[in-house]
């Protein structure tokens, strides 16, 4: 930008108007460069940010360890918003990491109460660690926080139809409607769980057993926040281009003067 601004003044006495106002308005440009790139890196920066950790917690596999690892130092650190604390849970509970999934769904409920997706995972976990009653609960309380959602019902009724067969003979026939009933609510809602065929009884499986339902990406790619990226960015132009001039809008406006 120096040597532009120079070659500019040189030649400025020597050229038509027309031409004068057309370098000064692409010397302009190039000035505000930095601002417009900042500017494009903020609104479009993925990589690096919590949205790309909820991204991977949310798909699971190894390659989510390290974003594991970034939630819950921000956890710690009481920085992790409720969507990073939600696919954090949702990921250990599918680890087996249940007792741990409990805490940070926990965490996740204090920072945003009744959100169905997450009442159903939560309820999820408890059933895996033995907690009938509690998993039935948060199913209920999922099922009324958003009644066009299949997966509690789904997993109501798989809870129901596992409980009957403890139930005494006079308990079984109740136990069986309400089972019957509410997997057949899940699936005028879903028509896919009509052919969805739950695992073995001697290998119930959670994972395979109930239903977890999809975040989708609009729910967190708001946390894709770009503040930091797009100022490194601006900031690695504004050197680039005028190393010589201060950073920041004073650079801008020397230049633009």
């Amino acid at each position: 930008m120096p040597v532009l601004l120079v070659l500019f003044a040189s030649v400025a006495l020597y050229v038509g108007r027309a031409e004068r106002w057309v370098a000064a308005v692409l010397l302009v440009g190039l000035g505000l460069m930095p601002l417009a790139a900042g500017t494009l890196a903020r609104f479009t920066v993925f990589a690096g940010t919590p949205a790309e950790d909820v991204y991977l917690l949310e798909r699971g596999g190894l390659s989510a360890e390290g974003a594991a690892a970034r939630v819950r130092a921000r956890a710690e650190a009481r920085t992790a918003r409720f969507q990073e604390l939600g696919a954090l849970a949702y990921y250990e509970s599918r680890r087996g990491l249940l007792e741990e999934a409990r805490a940070d769904f926990k965490a996740a409920s204090a920072l945003k109460e009744g959100d169905a997706r997450m009442l159903t995972r939560f309820g999820n976990t408890l059933l895996g660690l033995g907690d009938v009653d509690g998993a039935v609960l948060l199913y209920t309380q999922a099922s009324k926080a958003d009644p066009s959602m299949a997966a509690p019902h789904y997993n109501l009724g798989q809870v129901y139809r596992r409980r009957a067969r403890l139930l005494p003979d006079d308990q079984l026939g109740k136990e069986l409607d309400r089972s019957t009933s509410a997997i057949a609510t899940a699936q005028s809602l879903d028509g896919s769980l009509l052919r969805r065929e739950p695992p073995p009884e001697d290998r119930p499986l959670l994972n395979r057993l109930l239903l977890s339902p999809a975040v989708p990406e609009r729910d967190w790619l708001d946390l894709a926040d770009g503040t930091q990226e797009g100022a490194r960015v601006e900031s690695q132009v504004g050197r680039w281009l005028a190393p010589v001039l201060p950073a920041g809008p004073a650079g801008w406006g020397l230049t633009a003067a």
